[in-house]
């Protein structure tokens, strides 16, 4: 899969970088939420204004994310061992902020007719992938995951939020099994909860 070789390639990629890295979740959203603090005016001035309650909601399930993470799940807290150790759980799976696309005013024609727009029913897709989880484990869902990232891609404009999480869903699926097996060979504890734990906490937000 294209996806897992890209997995693949940042997970070599970032190892080193990752050794003297802490707290990455808490950086990677951190950052996210600076870009789209930044880009709420923009957006809001070519939509006319209606693009800011979107923005809005995005930055707040940003820093909700934020305490979440403080409060319940703990992700920097416990890979904060794993990552002394130069295990980069949790730092690989966060491709840093600088990649992310530059910002631009009108995206160039041909345009999607929003017609052909179907909604996504995030609901269901959770259902559905926790349910092949649940019964056939992480890798099995993964595949399904990239089948429904596939088929959302057909129009690249369309769903980007929802292609955003499945992506990252499926990057902490890929590179589990090579945290673990770095933490096995290191002599440190299993990192297969934590990592779990971490593609787990996507199927909310869908």
């Amino acid at each position: 899969m294209v996806i897992l070789s890209a997995c693949a390639a940042f997970f070599i990629l970032t190892e080193a970088r990752a050794e003297v890295n802490l707290d990455c979740f808490r950086t990677h959203i951190e950052e996210a939420i600076e870009i789209n603090k930044a880009r709420a005016p923009l957006y809001a001035a070519s939509s006319g204004g209606r693009s800011r309650a979107i923005s809005s909601k995005l930055i707040g399930l940003e820093r909700t994310s934020l305490w979440g993470d403080t409060l319940v799940l703990g992700f920097d807290r416990k890979a904060r061992p794993y990552n002394e150790a130069g295990v980069p759980i949790l730092c690989a799976e966060m491709i840093p902020m600088a990649f992310a696309p530059a910002y631009v005013d009108r995206l160039p024609p041909p345009w999607p007719d929003i017609r052909s727009f179907s909604a996504l029913d995030g609901a269901v897709l959770t259902r559905i992938l926790r349910h092949e989880l649940r019964n056939e484990g992480l890798q099995p869902m993964a595949d399904l995951a990239e089948r429904k990232l596939m088929e959302l891609s057909a129009e690249p404009r369309f769903h980007c939020m929802s292609r955003h999480v499945l992506e990252s869903l499926i990057r902490g699926a890929r590179l589990a099994p090579g945290h673990d097996a770095q933490a096995e060979r290191l002599g440190l504890a299993s990192t297969a909860e934590l990592s779990l734990s971490f593609v787990k906490a996507h199927l909310f937000s869908c």
